[in-house]
């Protein structure tokens, strides 16, 4: 597939005029986010708390949640929360038992099933067991919408059953459960769709604190895990997603939580803010590889930590997991590219490993799109069954798809880029992927035939100052639906360069034109320096930024990548 890069159109010059304080390039980057009026503009940029987020109790059953957990609290009955073993699992889990835990709930537990040998979401043995150990209340986070037959178990044994997820709304809801909050689902009547499930967990503490009146630090020490969850499970940065992370990045860089001290102090630099970056490519997979590779309940004992040393050895141990996740990842990776480049003709790619750790499946699903732009299907044998994850592109809606082909599978569930299934015993990988293919067919024929690629303007050095860098910076938390913008430089002298790293992977130049320069560094183009002279003129595309370094702070271009 061809890769373009499409500057975006300037907005109509009327439009443009209207907020004259703006810089022209963020103006046009809010007018393509659909963000055109002055109110919309300021809550964008300057995000308000207690304003820019909805009321929990827009939930239709958000009023009886609350007071069934009151009940459960004054009555002295056993709790359980159930989560899941990822990232968001893990920190929903983690987020809603603090809660309860400061409400004065005591008999409290939680759960989280092991990926390989439970699998995704509530499961019949664990409900058979709750019951045996006297639980009275299940409330279900980041899962539970797919479990109408162990929600009515539970019911059938007496548990009542809170679902709280986020999930796609399936064809056959836990009508037995008690209560079920999910944004989701179209008649719990909540207005925006997007929450993480730690966002959904968020607005149950969050009707908690206003029905029982308690303080507002009661909630807003629980966003560093909003904002971990949120970033991590690709969430769109929008709507009030963007008002929990902007004001969770605050929590999260000054934690109370040992165990998250711990685990910044171990992937940051002494003294380097966590930022949505931080988050994507250190907190999150270290926190996400305990239950890919492990049991997630190491990364729930290392959110719970309450001495330094626990904590300490509870990141040493996640950083070995990780490390282990990363090499096992490669490895399956390679694998798996190796079947796939030999599908280049083929408009959906599956790959299939008999060995392959079941908890990296998905990851390598979205390496594999990232490399072929492509939707990418990986599959694995677990205990005699199937199992695989997909990854798509835009356009092309996986849980709608596998909702269309539902027969084919013991269990599915997922969202419009990512899905995970098994299939049923009775269904081959070869009739599975020619029936997905023939499901999606219509979706594919209208996907483009090129992979197009915004760029926020096209500049020249002279346009890049420290106005344009700080209303930028307004602009943050960058992330999913709030991508940072890319800029275009076409034909730009070289007024310096020289490689950098131990092994000169890199680059770093000095960009000019007049009187004018621009500092950049392009991780991984050492090479070009092999061929480039100073004079010569290069065509990049990169982020404006800021480089730190002695108390000294440099506009500086990050190169995504050199046409």
């Amino acid at each position: 597939m061809i890769k373009r890069y499409q500057p975006q159109p300037l907005p109509p010059a009327d439009w443009l005029q209207d907020f004259p304080e703006l810089h022209p390039v963020v103006a046009t980057v809010l007018y393509h986010l659909n963000i055109r009026t002055a109110e919309a503009i300021d809550h964008y940029l300057h995000p308000l708390y207690e304003r820019d987020q909805h009321d929990p109790f827009l939930f239709t059953d958000m009023q009886k949640v609350v007071e069934r957990i009151v009940t459960a609290r004054d009555a002295d009955q056993s709790v359980l929360v159930y989560g899941d073993y990822d990232a968001d699992g893990v920190c929903s889990t983690v987020l809603l038992y603090t809660a309860l835990q400061e409400i004065g709930i005591k008999k409290l537990s939680m759960y989280l099933p092991h990926r390989d040998t439970e699998g995704y979401g509530l499961n019949a043995a664990a409900v058979e067991r709750f019951h045996t150990e006297g639980i009275h209340l299940i409330i279900t986070v980041d899962c539970g919408i797919s479990n109408a037959v162990e929600v009515a178990r539970a019911a059938e044994l007496g548990m009542d059953v809170i679902v709280t997820d986020h999930h796609v709304e399936p064809p056959q809801l836990p009508e037995a459960a008690f209560a079920i909050i999910n944004p989701q689902v179209k008649r719990c009547g909540y207005p925006w769709p997007m929450l993480a499930g730690v966002g959904v967990a968020f607005k149950v503490a969050q009707a908690l604190r206003q029905h029982l009146h308690l303080e507002e630090r009661f909630e807003k020490w629980l966003l560093d895990l909003v904002a971990i969850s949120t970033v991590t499970d690709c969430m769109p940065l929008q709507d009030e997603n963007r008002t929990f992370v902007k004001y969770g990045l605050v929590v999260l860089n000054k934690t109370k939580r040992l165990g998250l001290q711990q685990l910044i102090a171990a992937t940051h630099k002494p003294g380097t803010a966590v930022t949505t970056t931080g988050i994507s490519y250190r907190l999150g997979p270290w926190i996400n590889a305990a239950g890919r590779i492990d049991h997630a309940n190491v990364a729930v004992q290392l959110l719970l930590a309450d001495n330094v040393e626990q904590a300490a050895s509870d990141v040493a141990a996640l950083g070995k997991t990780n490390t282990s996740r990363q090499e096992q990842t490669e490895v399956m990776f390679q694998a798996a590219r190796l079947q796939a480049a030999a599908q280049t003709d083929q408009p959906v790619l599956f790959t299939y490993g008999e060995a392959w750790p079941l908890g990296l499946v998905g990851l390598v699903a979205g390496k594999l799109v990232s490399e072929f732009h492509k939707p990418a299907f990986v599959m694995t044998l677990n205990k005699n069954r199937v199992f695989g994850s997909g990854r798509s592109v835009a356009g092309v809606n996986l849980i709608k798809t596998l909702q269309q082909m539902s027969d084919c599978f013991d269990r599915y569930g997922g969202h419009a880029m990512a899905c995970g299934f098994s299939l049923e015993d009775n269904v081959t990988r070869t009739q599975f992927a020619k029936k997905f293919v023939t499901t999606v067919q219509s979706q594919l024929d209208s996907l483009p035939t090129e992979h197009s690629i915004p760029v926020a303007a096209e500049l020249r050095v002279a346009d890049v100052n420290w106005t344009l860098v700080e209303q930028l910076e307004q602009m943050q938390p960058w992330g999913e639906g709030n991508l940072e913008p890319l800029f275009l430089f076409q034909n730009v002298p070289v007024k310096d360069f020289q490689t950098v790293g131990a092994t000169n992977t890199h680059l770093r130049l000095v960009l000019s034109e007049g009187a004018q320069s621009l500092k950049a560094i392009a991780f991984g183009f050492g090479k070009k320096a092999d061929t480039l002279k100073l004079g010569d003129t290069v065509t990049l595309v990169g982020k404006i930024g800021v480089n730190e370094w002695n108390d000294k702070r440099d506009i500086q271009l990050m190169v995504e990548d050199w046409l």
